[in-house]
């Protein structure tokens, strides 16, 4: 039973346009609207609190692959109840038009019943309905909802759990054979829990010598990638804060994130300035090697780095065709280019008084040469086939 206080969705439409069944069929500014008006003063007449929301788009895609409007008037209704009668709408209909759009005809039927012959038991023919959503599309579409009602600051949003957006985590080891430079190196890996209260996780890494990525994927995805380098002065990762959190909000955006955890070079690694890129190199070479496991487009897929990371981003994007290690695998053959960078309060320059002495000092040594101090600065080879960058 209705109880005061209670919520009611309030949503209906698809049926009261079928007019060839008259039991059903309602005329969208009579009859349709009357039976709104109906719903939202019952309610409230039980002291109650009622939502208004649009219907989903039907997935109705032309010849051309337009997206074309099935449902006419009847969304324009709601909206126009909910403004005279002071209710909050929840505009499905807009929000559906927008996620089929740019997913398009194909990607889009992973939304709605679309099942092959055999596929289920209770569909053995198969079945292309446009019109009702699997557990995904549901899910997914619900997802949309519960986002707008946060976005309105509606009351019911204290009530919601707060919304997934990354499927479960996976780790990839950059070099199953060993890191190179890395032979012998007799360091443990070491992890500093800064967070105090442990409420929340904010790791300092160090002492790595099995460099790895850890891939967190949108239940949306879009498409897009973005390798993360954590920050630490080249002295230590900040692997939550600057990594994992980045790497969950980026998928709440619908991009894949890989959070790279790197060595770092003044821990007994030869070649020591190389060992970062090394590891950068490696992790978007595999990024795209995999992108069809992964769900991403290997054209889109870009580097953002904080700090000493965002100076290892910015030596991949600018020194992405440098051989700083010998192939491991065929993966070692494709571009190490980012498509796009993105650079937050980087290291840039190793020149004295103008970047930060102890990433230089970690990444080069306590004496090292104008010549390597030049290399390093990434601000000085910056050409036309640069990424886009997104400085900040």
């Amino acid at each position: 039973a209705l109880e005061p206080e209670d919520y009611v969705f309030i949503q209906f439409g698809h049926n009261d346009q079928k007019y060839k069944s008259p039991d059903r069929f309602a005329y969208p500014t009579t009859t349709y609207r009357q039976n709104l008006v109906r719903y939202i003063e019952e309610t409230r007449a039980r002291q109650a609190h009622p939502i208004l929301l649009t219907s989903i788009v039907r997935r109705h895609f032309n010849e051309r692959g337009v997206l074309e409007d099935t449902h006419g008037l009847y969304p324009a209704v709601v909206r126009l109840a909910a403004e005279e009668h002071g209710v909050p709408v929840i505009d499905l209909q807009l929000l559906t038009e927008s996620l089929v759009r740019t997913m398009g005809d194909e990607a889009s039927r992973d939304l709605w019943l679309w099942l092959d012959p055999g596929e289920n038991e209770n569909h053995t023919r198969g079945v292309k309905d446009n019109t009702h959503l699997n557990e995904r599309g549901a899910t997914v579409i619900a997802g949309l909802a519960a986002e707008e009602i946060r976005k309105q600051n509606l009351p019911l949003a204290a009530w919601l759990k707060p919304a997934p957006v990354s499927q479960s985590a996976s780790d990839m080891v950059l070099w199953p054979d060993g890191a190179p430079g890395s032979e012998g190196v007799a360091i443990e890996e070491k992890v500093d829990e800064r967070s105090g209260d442990g409420l929340y996780r904010n790791r300092s890494l160090s002492g790595i010598t099995e460099p790895s990525v850890r891939a967190l994927l949108p239940l949306n995805p879009n498409g897009g990638a973005v390798l993360i380098g954590p920050g630490g002065g080249y002295a230590s990762l900040s692997y939550d804060k600057e990594g994992v959190e980045v790497a969950r909000w980026l998928n709440g955006h619908g991009y894949a994130a890989f959070v790279l955890k790197y060595r770092l070079p003044g821990e007994g690694h030869a070649d020591r300035s190389n060992v970062p890129l090394q590891d950068a190199q490696r992790a978007i070479r595999l990024i795209r090697a995999n992108a069809d496991a992964y769900g991403v487009d290997p054209s889109m897929v870009g580097v953002l780095g904080f700090s000493a990371g965002g100076h290892l981003a910015s030596t991949l994007g600018t020194m992405y065709d440098r051989k700083v290690y010998a192939d491991r695998d065929p993966s070692d053959r494709l571009s190490a280019r980012p498509d796009f960078m993105v650079l937050l309060y980087p290291v840039i320059s190793m020149i004295d008084g103008v970047g930060h002495g102890g990433s230089k000092a970690n990444l080069l040594g306590n004496a090292p040469g104008e010549d390597a101090v030049r290399t390093w600065s990434t601000d000085l080879l910056v050409t036309d086939k640069t990424p886009p960058t997104f400085l900040a």
